[in-house]
């Protein structure tokens, strides 16, 4: 029988190593020298993502520490690095796992303390499993833009936006960000990526894509309120301020913000905005978001022109100096480019 798989001969086995001293002694001329210990050592991982100058800790993405085919994987925490236990003193791989290689890099290698090298717990190796690389077609949803889904894809939205099946998508939209639901967008695969690790060692991981640009323009009567104060409020994410520069507020949010809560100095109460992705200019229903935006709502942004809609289109055409026809035409587009889009 196997000694090493159980039952008496296993037990035989493993005391007459012992009386023998095959367990942590050696023999050398009459002598017992103990074996040195085996010593094991932690690597600790921190994904971040860039904000303005500064970093801000990221959870929830899966880290994967490899050896030969065996894999350890630990999800990442905004509280602190994840600590895996118990490996050798040698080389290991280290990936993000579902993240393109475009998309994350190392910002930071560092030895640990001396105090926390040391790691007697057992590693929880498994055996590997196959790559989910994604790709594909996906239909866009309301209120989906590029940045928004390279984050979920886990590409950069350039590499996204720019990958050759959506060359026609992007002659059609005038940014990446304003797509229309039922738009067809082409999702590459991901690329792996691994780079070489050693235990002992902090790794700070940067996500990279994870922040959207967001351009608000604050005006009374269509006059931009300019080096007005604000306070910019996002869920869960640090609090902006600064003074308005012609009117906009020009800043980085995370690309998975939905609401957004604006107080300006001088007005009488605070905005809250939920963020959707712009739809196009040349749509109906572009036109009616962006009226909308300019605090002249139609009653509804399905591009459906009733008599509310276009009352209020005649109202805008009026303040613009054009013909109040209460119709959509080219000239209201432009207008609505100056007044919203350009900047």
């Amino acid at each position: 029988m196997n000694p090493f798989i159980g039952g008496p001969t296993s037990q035989a086995f493993f005391q007459a190593n012992i009386s023998a001293g095959g367990f942590g002694t050696v023999s050398l001329q009459g002598t017992t020298t103990p074996c040195p210990p085996v010593t094991k050592q932690a690597l600790e991982v921190t994904v971040v993502e860039r904000i303005g100058e500064g970093v801000r800790p990221l959870g929830d993405h899966l880290i994967e520490v490899s050896r030969g085919q065996a894999r350890y994987r630990l999800s990442s925490s905004a509280f602190g690095p994840a600590r895996f236990e118990g490996l050798d003193s040698v080389t290991h791989g280290l990936t993000l796992v579902g993240i393109d290689q475009d998309a994350w890099d190392v910002m930071i290698s560092e030895g640990l303390p001396e105090r926390s090298i040391t790691s007697n717990l057992p590693p929880d190796w498994r055996p590997p499993e196959d790559a989910q690389l994604g790709g594909g077609e996906h239909t866009v949803q309301p209120g989906e833009g590029v940045d928004k889904l390279a984050l979920r894809f886990g590409h950069l939205p350039e590499f996204l936006w720019g990958y050759e099946p959506n060359a026609a998508l992007r002659g059609a939209r005038e940014s990446r960000n304003t797509l229309h639901p039922g738009d067809k967008l082409h999702v590459p695969p991901r690329r792996p990526k691994q780079i070489d690790v050693v235990p002992g060692h902090h790794y700070v991981l940067v996500r990279k894509g994870t922040m959207s640009r967001l351009r608000l323009r604050i005006e009374v009567a269509f006059e931009p309120l300019d080096k007005a104060r604000y306070l910019l409020e996002i869920p869960n994410f640090p609090t902006l301020s600064g003074p308005t520069v012609n009117g906009y507020i020009d800043v980085a949010v995370p690309a998975s913000t939905s609401v957004v809560r604006v107080t300006i100095d001088g007005l009488p109460r605070p905005i809250e905005l939920r963020l959707e992705t712009l739809l196009p200019l040349r749509s109906d229903a572009g036109v009616q978001q962006r009226l909308h935006n300019l605090g002249m709502p139609c009653g509804r942004t399905d591009g459906t022109m009733d008599d509310q809609a276009s009352a209020v289109l005649r109202r805008f055409q009026q303040i613009v100096k054009q013909a109040p026809t209460g119709a959509i035409d080219n000239n209201v587009r432009a207008a609505l480019w100056n007044l919203h889009d350009r900047g």
